[in-house]
This record gives C-alpha cells, sequence and structure tokens, in this order.
C-alpha cells in the first residue's frame, strides 16, 4: 500500500498552521481580514496536496 499525502510533514505543518490562525484570531473584530486570513491558510493543505 503506497504513503499518502496525509503522510507528509509539510501538509501536516500546514494543517497545524490553519488550526493555529483560527485560534488566532478567534477575538478578532475586523471580519473582512479575518475571513481572508483562514480561508487562504485553509488552502494551503490542500496546495500541498
Amino acid at each position: 500500500m503506497g504513503s499518502s499525502f496525509e503522510d507528509l510533514e509539510v501538509w501536516k505543518k500546514s494543517c497545524r498552521l490553519s488550526m493555529r490562525l483560527y485560534k488566532l484570531l478567534r477575538e478578532c473584530h475586523d471580519y473582512g481580514m479575518k475571513d481572508q486570513m483562514l480561508r487562504s491558510s485553509i488552502s494551503i493543505p490542500y496546495i500541498v496536496h
């Protein structure tokens, strides 16, 4: 059975980065910036994939 992209360290780090941003921006009231940053961080693991 072959390796999965989910086994790549870069993919794991990008997922952790997305989760960290969600936590850091939880109380941010600049909703436009917050939305843009969170949407872009979510796309990182899919670019790596």
